[in-house]
């Protein structure tokens, strides 16, 4: 199909009556139903461009994803997510499965991170005396994540995109530490001001219980 729309031009009227050939004629197309969908658009997936250039001049076809992502990650639950660019540091806790687009990103456990993870949560479980699940875990990160440690590591020696912006980038994830609490009692007061933060209706309260957590988040990281 794609060899001879080359042949006669890429164009959304070369691209449906070849489709309708091949699919009544000889059926030779895979998924027939979301091919007919995507013809609906192809102008406009056609034109995408990134990087200053065409999808095509990519390396890709008109309708592929430009960076695929695996779907279990992007549309699973529960998982942090974090706008890539951003003046300060604010990840968030998503329990719906809120699908990303690229100016966000992910952290989730995958393939590569297992075994990382399924220690960590097993080292929490212990102190906290019983086995815990996925969404504590992530309550704890998220502790972190959002504290005025996470922010000076984000800004300090780097220098700003425009906008006053800085990206939440593989490098900056790869320096961040997450200290682990010596006793219940810590880890259970962490995981209570977190929280106090996710439940707060109003300015007010966040802000008193953002300083709350971060004084007990700053507090692990003195006693390292």
């Amino acid at each position: 199909l794609e060899i001879q729309c080359v042949e006669y031009g890429r164009n959304s009227i070369t691209y449906k009556r070849l489709f309708t050939h091949r699919r009544d004629a000889l059926e030779l197309v895979k998924y027939p139903k979301a091919a007919e969908y995507l013809l609906q658009f192809h102008d406009q997936l056609s034109g995408r461009t990134f990087e200053k250039r065409n999808i095509l001049d990519c390396g890709k076809q008109w309708y592929e994803f430009h960076r695929p992502r695996d779907p279990e990650i992007i549309f699973g639950q529960p998982k942090i997510i974090s706008p890539r660019l951003t003046p300060k540091v604010r990840f968030a806790l998503d329990q719906e499965g809120i699908g990303i687009q690229d100016s966000c990103i992910c952290l989730a456990v995958g393939e590569n991170t297992k075994e990382a993870y399924d220690e960590f949560r097993r080292r929490l479980s212990k102190l906290l005396g019983h086995e815990i699940k996925a969404i504590t875990v992530f309550r704890y990160l998220l502790a972190f994540l959002n504290s005025s440690y996470a922010q000076e590591l984000l800004t300090t020696g780097h220098r700003p995109r425009p906008g006053d912006v800085f990206q939440i980038s593989d490098e900056f994830l790869e320096e961040f530490s997450i200290p682990l609490c010596k006793t219940k009692r810590e880890l259970e007061q962490i995981l209570a001001a977190v929280d106090a933060c996710l439940l707060a209706r109003t300015e007010e309260v966040l802000a008193a219980a953002e300083s709350r957590l971060n004084t007990l988040v700053l507090r692990l990281y003195y006693a390292r």
